[in-house]
């Protein structure tokens, strides 16, 4: 594995794009028209729907950040799976639907999953500090303890699987806070790797995010794993975990 390391120093980043042009109609509709990250309008479909999704995707990992497949300019309405399959519209291949824990699921047709079937025994969201034990207090620092299980290091490196990381601000993966501010705890067993990357979605609300790359030496291949939180995607700032 290239840099181990760095893998556990999942992302923590700002990315400033400017606003979809909005325009209501006399139905209550609006019309987007996405300028910059394609992740501002899914977002703004689950954030006015109270959802949370994973998206599984292939294609080039561009190092600090997934790279979603274009959106066209749509007509939102009132239902947040309907409209997801108009903004994925030219991508018949990506599969869309809400399961029964309520997530919405996107998927790509014949992704490979095995990463994400990977089974782990054991993981602990706790950590020892000053005053005894304090949790997780952002997405980033959950996904890399959950990516960090012996499990995980162990498949990826028996399957030539290799992280892409970028220049990215590292997460926060040690500092206590107060508690009562969002954070897991306690600890995950006998789990997949997509389970346990659901369970950050019921504390801090948003999309985690799995896309498979081709191998860069032609063995193996790159995944890449973040998450997006649901925090004012309305806005020019999006805080990307």
């Amino acid at each position: 594995m290239r840099n181990a390391r760095a893998f556990l120093l999942m992302l923590t980043f700002v990315i400033v794009v400017q606003g979809p042009v909005i325009a209501g109609d006399k139905e209550g509709a609006r019309t987007y028209a996405p300028r910059g990250e394609p992740v501002r309008l899914i977002l703004e479909i689950l954030d006015r729907a109270s959802l949370s999704a994973s998206f599984e995707f292939s294609g080039a990992c561009p190092g600090h950040n997934p790279n979603f497949p274009p959106l066209g300019i749509v007509r939102l309405g009132h239902d947040p799976i309907r409209d997801l399959h108009k903004v994925l519209a030219d991508h018949p291949n990506i599969q869309i639907q809400q399961d029964s824990s309520g997530i919405v699921r996107m998927v790509e047709r014949g992704i490979p999953k095995d990463i994400l079937n990977v089974r782990i025994g054991h993981v602990s969201f706790d950590r020892e500090g000053n005053n005894g034990k304090y949790g997780t207090y952002s997405p980033s620092s959950a996904t890399a303890t959950i990516l960090s299980a012996p499990e995980v290091v162990a498949f990826m490196k028996s399957k030539h699987i290799e992280p892409s990381h970028g220049a990215g601000v590292p997460g926060n993966l040690v500092g206590e806070r107060p508690t009562n501010q969002p954070h897991l705890s306690g600890t995950l067993e006998n789990v997949t790797v997509s389970q346990a990357l659901d369970s950050i979605l019921a504390t801090f609300p948003g999309m985690w995010v799995y896309q498979n790359c081709p191998a860069r030496g032609g063995r193996g291949r790159d995944v890449f794993f973040g998450f997006f939180r649901l925090q004012r995607a309305g806005s020019n700032v999006l805080v990307v975990e």
